[in-house]
């Protein structure tokens, strides 16, 4: 409905992050991690309710899959760290026109 805020919390814990970055400090792990570079992973939203099948499916298929977050009624994208502090997110990655 409009008007109705969305967002997402991203667990922090949770975010794949290519073992070549463990060297570097936290923060600049996680930025890389989340806008840094030209690997992807694909993104997918689907109902807590069907996460049972969603696991299945992947191992069936043999593919690593990765919760990372909720979509939530919160406005905007956040970072939540283990001990359940947010904080926003502003993440740009790499522009090719610049």
């Amino acid at each position: 409905a409009a008007g109705v805020p969305l967002g997402a919390a991203l667990e922090r814990d949770a975010l794949p992050v290519a073992p070549e970055l463990d060297a570097l400090p936290e923060d600049r792990r996680i930025a890389l991690a989340l806008g840094g570079g030209d690997d992807y992973e694909l993104l997918f939203a689907a109902p807590a309710a069907s996460r049972p099948g969603i696991e299945r499916l992947g191992a069936t298929i043999g593919l690593t899959l990765a919760r990372i977050g909720r979509i939530d009624g919160e406005s905007g994208l956040r970072l939540v760290a283990r001990d359940g502090a947010a904080t926003p997110l502003d993440v740009r990655s790499f522009d090719h026109f610049r």
